[in-house]
């Protein structure tokens, strides 16, 4: 009977223990690698790589059959000789090599081989090393060029580095301007990261951009996780977190983190308020803001506004609260009306009640049940300013967000219903506050009578015309 040769996936779907399936494919690549190896030597290896997808592992393999440093170091200097289309193929390889012979046997092949390689050569092998502190500790001892090109274009990659790791190579790359790169390999360990490196590679990431574009993902999930490791540190100030809060705004949005420090900024301080709102919208006149609040790079000023506008859609804390959530009522008209005299100021007036009202309309139910709280309706009904009661009710309509339309206006009469009751019950307290809520249910009797009409229209579209 002739011997039937099965491919690697036929070993893993026949076998039921995939431990044992894993250990004969292992056997199966050795054997291979071997019989090439001492048919073809080099020159077999070299065949295998044009067509592979997994040139490491060629590499690795091929370890297990070079064993005597002459012969690693010829087996290196021939992989770096390769150009062309193999060239990255032979650098793959030579990663799966160096990783399997060992750290110490490694480092002394690099040792001997770097000594009599050019500079790119030098650091084209260097690249390909573990990306570990032995090698590091090579590196140390050649020149600037060949430390400066490692940095610049190694592969950084996780592989359970110890905290000093982990710093030096965050040093190393920020110096490099690769502050991406970074972040990607010690996003699993923030616990380990000083906190003076923490903080700056989180700054270069967010202001630094000479990574290219789409090389490296920057996760939001790690992003929030990165800021909670930072949070409460000795030597972070919450103004720092703001900041950093800001910096990473619409990474944070629907996050974890979210923006806690940055909401407690802004409810102590209307002035950060009324400035985001200057960032996001133009003046209503033809005059000029401060020269602090101005950006002439037109790619930067993007990005700011861009932060602005979530940021004033992001807030959620409403000012005057205390730690145990409690809102002051006093405390909230001063922060509204000292709000509203520098929005006026710098010409943002009507655009800047509209967000002081959509801010509004995110407060929580009083102790009595009724929404908004006693608090908010006080500061509105105070004020009975017509574009925070704009800015409030768009926000109620909007906060329904997606969700699905059934037959006709029977869920918007509903919610009309909801809030021509609340506006009843406010009424008598709060007149104008009441007038607003009713605003809002007026525009849902509105979208329930369209509802109910497209629904009337589809039914006789689909009604057999002699049917009517």
């Amino acid at each position: 009977m002739p011997q039937t040769h099965l491919s690697y996936p036929q070993i893993l779907l026949r076998s039921h223990n995939y431990q044992k399936a894993g250990e004969r494919i292992d056997k199966l690549r050795c054997e291979a690698i071997t019989e090439i190896w001492d048919e073809r030597g080099f020159e077999g290896v070299k065949g295998l790589l044009a067509p592979s997808g997994a040139t490491d592992l060629i590499g690795r393999y091929t370890a297990s059959c070079v064993t005597d440093v002459c012969s690693q170091s010829d087996f290196i200097q021939r992989c770096l000789s390769l150009d062309g289309e193999l060239q990255s193929k032979a650098e793959w390889c030579l990663r799966g090599f160096l990783s399997a012979i060992g750290d110490d046997v490694c480092a002394e092949v690099i040792n001997m081989v770097a000594k009599k390689l050019s500079v790119e050569e030098s650091k084209r092998l260097f690249v390909c090393a573990p990306f570990n502190a032995s090698t590091w500790r090579l590196l140390d001892d050649s020149s600037e060029d060949i430390r400066t090109g490692y940095w610049k274009d190694v592969v950084p990659y996780w592989k359970e580095q110890t905290p000093a790791e982990l710093n030096e190579l965050i040093d190393c790359l920020l110096e490099a301007h690769r502050p991406r790169a970074a972040f990607h390999v010690v996003c699993m360990n923030f616990k380990d990261i000083e906190t003076s490196r923490l903080k700056r590679l989180l700054h270069d990431i967010a202001t630094v951009n000479t990574e290219p574009a789409g090389q490296v993902r920057l996760d939001p999930y790690y992003i929030s996780k990165a800021l909670d490791s930072l949070d409460g540190r000795v030597g972070v100030t919450p103004y720092e977190m703001a900041q950093f809060e800001f910096l990473f705004i619409v990474a944070l949005d629907h996050s974890k983190h979210g923006i806690p420090n940055l909401e407690s900024q802004i409810v102590q301080s209307p002035e950060i308020f009324v400035q985001a709102v200057a960032l996001a919208f133009k003046r209503s006149d033809e005059g000029e803001d401060p020269p602090e609040w101005r950006i002439e790079n037109p790619e930067q000023r993007a990005v700011v506004v861009s932060a602005a506008y979530h940021l004033l859609n992001q807030i959620k804390k409403i000012p005057g609260t205390d730690e145990n959530g409690h809102i002051d009522k006093e405390a909230l008209v001063s922060w509204i009306e000292q709000a509203r005299q520098l929005l006026h100021k710098h010409a943002r007036g009507t655009i800047g009640d509209q967000y002081i009202g959509q801010l509004l309309a995110r407060a929580p139910e009083g102790e009595s049940g009724m929404w908004p709280c006693e608090a908010v309706c006080e500061a509105i009904e105070k004020t009975a300013s017509s574009g925070i009661g704009q800015g409030f009710s768009k926000s109620v309509y909007n906060s329904r967000g997606l969700h699905w339309l059934g037959k006709g206006g029977e869920q918007e009469r509903e919610l009309a219903l909801k809030y021509d009751n609340l506006a009843d019950r406010l009424y008598h307290d709060y007149p104008y506050v009441a007038v607003v809520v009713k605003e809002i249910a007026k525009s849902y009797t509105y979208e329930a009578k369209c509802r109910d009409t497209e629904a009337g229209t589809e039914k006789r579209l689909r009604t057999p015309v002699g049917s009517w």
